[in-house]
């Protein structure tokens, strides 16, 4: 019987296909939105994955989220490397200057000054160029993304390189390497040199240290340094994952993300059910005749329950999966640009279950028709 109901269903071609296609809209939409959700949820901590190496950030204590920088004192710096069961304490630079392109035009971008001596905080994964060229005299590293897009020489028409030189904030700086960095919120191009050409090229003052990364001797020390750390006045500590989270949540809430994307995932379920669910009321009340028979030859409630059950499962598994296969496409399209796009799994299993519930709610209305069906009207019409 359930075989027949299928054949039922896919004998109406243009119902059938029609279903399809809006759960096929609707699986795209809504795991667009989540990947891109996702995505930049992933991308409010990509300076914090692109450095692995401390158990702990300390920083102003005014500070709420990554971009939220209150330069330190480089007296700080030295209070803090005296603390028992700390390995090792340096600081980083980060903070936003100008780019001069060829054309004339500037450009604002993302300065990272790391370490010198011990170079934690260095970009890991290198296309071009040596690591060490980063501490030759006005070398500066660029993020490979933006060496393509936003820092293309126009005049020569090719992506931005390893020797050509640049003004950063009018002062001469010249390309030592090329690297792949986490995509930031603020999507500037991403600039690595050493801590102090950071503090010459950005013009600092005596307050020159974004942050200090701390390394222990130990896990075990963790909690203890914290709360010595803690005890300074004027600085705070965090691990790397306290970071992480304080800077995400305060994204989700302050920039309004959330409600941007759930009103386009709600959109997009809202049409799909509504289409869907037309349509398959449409096809149950052209074959409620044969419903009809089927019930007066003894099929019970249960069994017609699940001929249709059976009938909006396939829709639903067919349109998912050729919504899934167009997110995936317009994944692989997206890759290496500057659009977020991250569909993890916990996502992808939230839009499979939004297109489940659209699905069902749209097979409860003809369950409710059939269910309600005399079989004598259909003999006596």
């Amino acid at each position: 019987m359930i075989t027949i109901s299928l054949k039922m269903l896919m004998g109406e071609k243009t119902k059938y296909y029609g279903m399809i296609s809006a759960i096929s809209f609707s699986a795209f939409l809504i795991l667009q939105q989540l990947g891109i959700f996702a995505g930049i949820t992933q991308i409010t901590s990509g300076f914090l994955n692109d450095i692995t190496e401390p158990e702990i950030w300390v920083m102003h204590s005014k500070v709420k989220y990554i971009e939220d920088i209150k330069q330190l004192e480089e007296n700080i710096l030295y209070k803090v490397k005296g603390i028992q069961g700390i390995s090792d304490a340096v600081p980083i630079y980060k903070g936003m200057l100008r780019i001069k392109l060829s054309d004339g035009e500037y450009l604002n971008s993302t300065i990272i000054g790391i370490d010198e001596n011990s170079l934690i905080g260095a970009p890991k994964r290198i296309t071009y160029g040596k690591l060490e060229n980063i501490l030759r005299a006005n070398s500066i590293f660029i993020d490979s993304v933006s060496a393509k897009t936003k820092l293309y020489n126009q005049a020569e028409k090719r992506p931005l390189g390893v020797g050509d030189e640049i003004l950063l904030n009018d002062k001469r700086a010249i390309v030592a390497g090329i690297c792949d960095v986490n995509q930031s919120f603020q999507s500037f191009p991403t600039i690595y040199t050493s801590y102090r050409k950071a503090i010459e090229f950005s013009g600092a003052s005596i307050k020159s240290v974004s942050f200090i990364l701390v390394k222990l001797k130990s896990k075990k020390y963790l909690n203890d340094v914290k709360e010595r750390i803690n005890s300074i006045n004027g600085i705070k500590a965090l691990s790397t994952d306290e970071f992480q989270e304080i800077n995400k949540g305060f994204f989700l809430k302050e920039s309004g993300m959330v409600f941007t994307i759930g009103i386009s995932v709600f959109i997009a379920f809202i049409i799909g059910l509504g289409i869907v669910a037309q349509f398959f009321f449409n096809f149950i009340q052209d074959n409620l005749k044969y419903f009809g028979v089927m019930k007066a030859m003894g099929a019970d409630s249960t069994l017609l329950k699940k001929m249709i059950l059976s009938q909006v499962c396939l829709t639903g598994f067919v349109g998912f999966g050729i919504g899934a296969c167009c997110t995936t496409i317009f994944g692989l399209l997206t890759k290496g640009t500057m659009m977020s796009f991250n569909l993890t799994f916990p996502y992808f299993f939230l839009g499979l279950s939004a297109i489940g519930c659209i699905s069902i709610i749209s097979g409860l209305f003809g369950i409710r028709k059939v269910v309600k069906l005399d079989s004598a009207i259909i003999f006596r019409g």
